[in-house]
């Protein structure tokens, strides 16, 4: 059934441009979620809050480091970011919650520096290889759900390709996989 003209003049941007929308979307979440990581890595906090908090975060990291075990480290890293950025995916949901884990993500690193006593700065955990990687899998997942949430408001009888939404999920899975490997590397070898 071929659509009037007057259908295909209502179309915006969007719908003419999805695969650049979703592109647009990457570069606007990848640029937002650097800038919260940052935010949270500067802001000010107390030793004893660092200290108290890392303490309360502690089973949590053991569940996932496994030392000298890299697979295990590796898979344990991988699911805990795939569950969120799976979730993260989620139309009106997603995104917020992406931006927000992104500032907790700072907040938490910057913590664990203090704690630690070593003087890292925020470029020298930015700029890890997997780092890079993870973000790129968040900025994905955020702009498809940033894209998803104004198509499924709509009252459109029409659904949705979901091809495209599922390639871009195995795409994210797929990086986090590389990330979580390298990350594992890195804990066990102690870098």
């Amino acid at each position: 059934m071929s659509k009037s003209s007057a259908e295909v003049e209502s179309t915006g941007f969007v719908e003419k441009h999805p695969y650049l929308t979703r592109l647009l979307l990457v570069v606007f979440f990848f640029t937002t979620i650097s800038l919260l990581l940052y935010a949270g890595f500067n802001t000010s906090i107390s030793m004893s809050e660092a200290r108290a908090t890392v303490e309360k975060l502690r089973p949590f990291f053991e569940s996932i480091i496994k030392p000298g075990d890299i697979e295990a480290t590796a898979w344990n890293t991988f699911m805990h970011n795939a569950a969120m950025t799976v979730i993260a995916n989620t139309p009106l949901l997603g995104f917020p919650l992406m931006l927000y884990s992104a500032y907790q993500t700072g907040l938490t690193a910057k913590m664990l520096v203090m704690v630690s006593g070593k003087h890292f700065t925020f470029y020298q955990l930015y700029l890890k290889p997997h780092t890079l990687l993870e973000i790129l899998a968040y900025s994905l997942a955020a702009a498809e759900s940033a894209y998803l949430t104004p198509v499924m408001l709509r009252r459109s009888k029409e659904a949705p390709p979901l091809a495209p939404t599922l390639a871009v999920v195995i795409m994210e899975l797929s990086l986090l996989w590389m990330a979580s490997i390298v990350e594992a590397q890195l804990i066990i070898s102690g870098a």
